[in-house]
């Protein structure tokens, strides 16, 4: 059952593609230029076809623009600041940590295939 809802969600977003191209490019290519007013448009197109859930991509591909970066890092403020409220002091600097410690050995993971890797070659 799972399998068929993921298939037709699928079907549908490649219709939505097809019919909105730009969109597409504005939410999956970070090479691609974008004006904060049509960042707007692009949200409201996803949300009025369904698909909000690309909406962290999207602003992810348009953060590298000064004003976006900037909308972004308001965005975070104001969501720490919930969850800081809600959640408390320790809780909030306890998951800081843990996802900190979790880049870390991340990077450190990275490092050690791209050596591997130079070493083959």
């Amino acid at each position: 059952m799972e399998k068929e809802m993921r298939q037709r969600e699928a079907i549908r977003m490649m219709k939505w593609i097809t019919e909105y191209p730009e969109s597409v490019n504005w939410v999956a290519d970070i090479e691609q230029s974008i004006m904060p007013e049509e960042c707007i448009e692009t949200i409201e197109l996803l949300e009025e076809h369904g698909f909000e859930y690309l909406v962290p991509l999207l602003l992810h591909t348009v953060s590298y623009d000064y004003t976006m970066g900037r909308v972004i890092s308001r965005i975070y403020a104001e969501s720490l600041a919930a969850a800081w409220n809600q959640r408390g002091t320790a809780h909030i600097l306890d998951d800081m940590k843990g996802i900190i410690k979790e880049e870390i050995a991340r990077a450190k993971l990275r490092k050690k295939k791209d050596e591997n890797e130079s070493f083959e070659l």
